[in-house]
């Protein structure tokens, strides 16, 4: 069962020797004269849908990864995997096992071959990834500051992609309609870096909040971009202020299994209530 299901993670191996040879390129090297093979049987292999007991594997391994690391906790892992599709559990598990098939890759060469990867098998012979019809697609419209960490923590990135994905949920039923600058979305920023912050701890949480904020813009050119009438370095100073609210609602004695999502909405609410955020409007 494992050999089967490295069969992408493998896959993904053989491509990384084709994308860091000068002069080859995974789509549309056919040569086998010391070169990697590309073919039609190949991608079909990383289009190939995992079954529901491969999955629980993939997820296994995840969690022995939360725990390894000792960044955060998997006690709330089987709560928050509610809010994954199984796109996004594949993709992770890929990048987890050809980090250990090639410990040698760098978080930018991982980076170079993991995501155009994943745009490529979409697409290749017409055929769609479970994951290009669900939340996986959100993946290759990360930041590079993100797409870097993912690299680096492959485990936890799922995490925070869970508690996006369960912290848009709670928004919309506390705040629907909410607009960049209101006071929905500093709800959603804050509530998304407590979630973080309990799971995957505080150092982590605002690595990964503030690279989402990064977008590679500088303060000049973000004051030249304006939406809902305020310029980009006003919604991105809104963004960090209440990412770092978010993340103070979380007490060093939290624990996952104690605390839950709803229970740090009502904490950000409090924060809210008590004009310690930043609403442009």
């Amino acid at each position: 069962m494992r050999k089967k299901l490295l069969t992408k993670a493998i896959v993904l191996s053989v491509l990384s020797a084709s994308l860091l040879l000068p002069g080859n390129s995974y789509a549309n090297n056919s040569e086998s004269n010391g070169k990697v093979l590309i073919t039609d049987a190949v991608y079909a292999s990383i289009i190939e849908e995992a079954s529901e007991t491969d999955l629980e594997v993939m997820k296994s391994e995840i969690k022995a990864q939360l725990e390894s690391n000792r960044s955060g906790s998997s006690d709330n892992f089987e709560e928050l995997s509610k809010y994954l599709e199984q796109g996004d559990i594949e993709f992770i598990y890929s990048i987890i096992e050809l980090k250990k098939e090639n410990s040698q890759l760098s978080p930018e060469e991982i980076v170079e071959i993991v995501f155009p990867m994943q745009s490529k098998a979409q697409t290749f012979s017409g055929i769609q990834l479970q994951a290009s019809r669900e939340s996986n697609t959100g993946w290759s419209a990360l930041t590079t500051a993100e797409k870097w960490l993912v690299a680096l923590y492959p485990a936890e990135a799922l995490i925070v992609n869970a508690a996006k994905n369960n912290t848009d949920a709670i928004t919309i039923g506390r705040y629907p309609g909410w607009l960049d600058g209101d006071k929905g979305n500093a709800f959603r920023h804050a509530l998304w870096n407590a979630i973080m912050t309990l799971n995957i701890g505080r150092v982590l949480a605002e690595q990964f909040g503030t690279a989402h904020e990064n977008t590679g813009d500088t303060d000049s050119e973000l004051r030249n971009k304006s939406w809902f009438g305020f310029n980009g370095l006003q919604h991105k100073q809104m963004d960090l202020h209440n990412n770092q609210k978010g993340r103070d609602t979380v007490n060093w004695y939290d624990v996952p299994f104690a605390v839950s999502n709803t229970d740090l909405a009502n904490r950000v609410q409090t924060k809210i209530n008590n004009n310690e955020m930043i609403i442009l409007y």
